[in-house]
This record gives structure tokens, C-alpha cells and sequence, in this order.
């Protein structure tokens, strides 16, 4: 067993940027584990990322979430900040009983691990009227097996939780074959479950990011709770977000959301496959542009490839929109189930039923 944990005060240059893992370069995590074995973290207590140091110094290169009135201080320029935690190559870790708190950026990101479990987890980054930390996601599992995080609780500025396995070039570069499952980006048996969602732009998030194929992932049994009781933001939660790229291929191969229930949301449901064409050079995420070994060419534009697509026993209530499909002629979903589902918009919104489209630019 080897353990590793280091100071986020240095570049994480033994970080690997392959599959096009997140924001990179960056930061060492604050706690960083890496090609380890048998890790636990738990305790009960707080982990506090000091997030608004971190949202001041990346001013200069980030054009949301900054805090007003930052003080003159060290800035990021082209390097990303540090996750709060971040699971590298590892095996059997568990982390539970903590409150993680005001991140730099993503909470946790496991990645190219495997037999990961998390559970009575609370993370917090702030989402409200006045101000709301950039990319402040709970849980990103990308490249990774076996993942299960449940019964937590998430109140966050960004994704609740995502899921991933490669894009850009160095997914492409990383794939067996286009829109297949295999090789190092592949990501399988990923389980969110009994999870209370306060905040955040969705319960959970796939698409953009399945080179190496993304299959078995489900979200069960979560309840959302927009109006608090920690924070409240002028944007609700969304809950299903699908967003697949037109151009990025992948596969997205069993996919559940179930038994979902909730009230006072953003949108209930959204099922796309025209989000973000891949345009830049960056390990995947959209800065900085310069990344180790770059810069690097577009890949050439793939179709993706959906199937086996569930959701169902979804009810949802104080929707400001109900539900979008934005589908793509010549790459169809294949067996898609939309059972049990109510979405009831609030008073007055401006969107109150489904809309539904295709499309057919490049």
C-alpha cells in the first residue's frame, strides 16, 4: 500500500491529463490520493477548502463566479485551482461522516480508480442570491468502476454530481473504437442513491464526455429540496440533465434515473444531444486553453451513440420548466423509457409544458 497526500501549494504535474479528466493544469487537491490502496477517510469533522482565496485568484481567468471586492492577491493565470479531493488510481477507498465545505473547485473527483465508496457525506459550496462559486460540483466520477456514493446530502454551486469518460483529443486518443465501451476512459457501475439534493445546476449529469463509453450509471431514490433550508439561490436545481455533444461521439449505454421526487426546481427533465460542439484544445474542460503537451488538434466530429435510457417514477412539483428532448436525426436514441413521470410547473412559469425538437446544423 502506498499513500499518498500532498499540499495543494504546488502543480499537480504527477497528475494525468489523459481522457481529458477535468480542468488542467492544476493544483494539487487538498487531499490528493494517489496510486493507493485501502484508504479511508472519515472522522466527523469539516473539511474546508478556504474557497475564497482560491475564487479571488482565478479573477483573471474565469468569467463567472468570482467574489466581488477580492483583495489584491496571488492569481491562478492558466492554472486551474485544486479539488478538494481528488481519488487518482486507487483502489478500495472509502470516505464518510465529513462536511466538506467551500471548495476551490470540483469537491470530490474520483478518477481512474476503482472500489470507491462514499457515504454521510454533506458538501457545501455556496449558490445563493448574492453570490455562487464556480465550478463548485459535488461528486465528478470520471474514467472509474464501481463508484457508489449514498445517503448525503449535496448544496452546491454546480453539478450535484457528473459522470464521465473521456472527450476531447485526449479521449479520442485514448478510444478502441468510436462509440464503443473500452481502454483507460471507460467509466462503469457508477450508483448515486438516498442522496437529499438543496442546490445545484442538476441531480446529475451526464454527456459531452464518453469516449471511451459510459455504461450502468444510475441515480435512485433522490430527493431535491430547492428552497433550502442552508441556502437559497435565485436558480433552483434542475434534476435530469442528459447532454450529450453532436459532435464529440461516445456511447451512453445504461443510463436510470428512479425514483426521483421534488419540489421548487429549475427545469424537471432535459434530454439533449446538441450541447456544446467541441471547439477548443484543453484536456476537456473549457480553460485554460494550454494544457502539457499541447496544443492539440480537434478531433474529427463523431455522432454519439445513446441506448438502453431510463427514467422513471419521477415526480416533481414547482417546476419553473418542465422538460426538453432536442434529439438528432441520424444518431437516434435506442430504447428510451419515459415511465411514471409528473412534472407540475409553479404558478406562472413561462414554460409550463414539454418541448420537443430536432436538429440539424453541424
Amino acid at each position: 500500500t502506498h499513500r499518498t497526500v500532498e499540499s495543494p501549494s504546488q502543480p499537480c504535474m504527477s497528475c494525468p491529463y489523459a481522457c481529458g479528466g477535468g480542468c488542467g493544469p492544476a493544483k494539487r487537491a487538498w487531499l490528493f490520493v494517489h496510486n493507493a490502496t485501502n484508504v479511508t477517510v472519515t472522522g466527523g469533522g469539516t473539511l474546508h477548502g478556504g474557497g475564497f482565496w482560491w475564487w479571488c485568484a482565478r479573477a483573471d481567468n474565469e468569467r463567472k463566479g468570482v467574489p466581488t471586492h477580492c483583495p489584491s492577491m496571488f492569481r491562478l493565470h492558466e492554472m486551474c485551482p485544486p479539488r478538494m479531493i481528488h481519488v487518482l488510481e486507487s483502489t478500495d477507498v472509502r470516505i464518510s461522516n465529513v462536511t466538506i465545505m467551500w471548495s476551490p473547485f470540483w469537491t470530490t473527483h474520483v478518477q481512474f480508480s476503482r472500489d470507491v465508496e462514499i457515504f454521510n457525506v454533506s458538501v457545501w459550496n455556496p449558490n445563493n442570491e448574492s453570490f455562487s462559486s464556480a465550478n463548485g460540483d459535488g461528486f465528478d466520477i470520471s474514467s472509474s468502476t464501481n463508484v457508489h456514493v449514498h445517503d448525503s446530502v449535496i448544496d452546491v454551486s454546480d453539478d450535484a454530481s457528473a459522470v464521465r469518460a473521456g472527450s476531447g483529443w485526449a479521449g479520442h486518443q485514448e478510444e478502441i473504437t468510436p462509440r464503443a465501451f473500452g481502454g483507460r476512459c471507460s467509466t462503469e457501475n457508477v450508483t448515486f442513491e438516498r442522496i437529499e439534493v438543496r442546490n445545484g445546476h442538476s441531480i446529475g449529469r451526464c454527456g459531452e464526455d464518453a469516449k471511451g463509453g459510459l455504461r450502468n450509471v444510475s441515480w435512485k431514490d433522490i430527493v431535491v429540496r430547492g428552497n433550502g433550508p442552508m441556502q437559497r439561490s435565485a436558480n433552483p436545481p434542475n434534476v435530469v440533465r442528459f447532454e450529450a455533444s453532436p459532435t464529440d461521439g461516445g456511447l451512453y449505454q445504461g443510463i436510470t434515473f428512479e425514483r426521483v421526487v421534488g419540489s421548487h426546481i429549475g427545469f424537471g427533465f432535459s434530454m439533449l444531444e446538441n450541447h456544446l460542439t467541441y471547439r477548443d484544445n484543453s484536456s476537456g474542460g473549457p480553460y485554460p486553453k494550454t494544457v502539457p503537451g499541447g496544443p492539440f488538434p480537434v478531433p474529427p466530429p463523431q455522432r454519439p451513440l445513446l441506448r438502453n435510457i431510463v427514467v422513471k417514477d419521477v415526480h416533481l412539483r414547482e417546476a419553473n420548466t418542465v422538460g426538453s428532448f432536442f434529439t438528432l436525426g441520424d444518431a437516434p436514441i435506442e430504447n428510451f423509457t419515459l415511465s411514471n413521470v409528473t412534472i407540475e410547473p409553479k404558478a406562472g412559469a413561462k414554460k409550463p409544458g414539454w418541448k420537443c425538437a430536432a436538429w440539424d446544423k453541424e
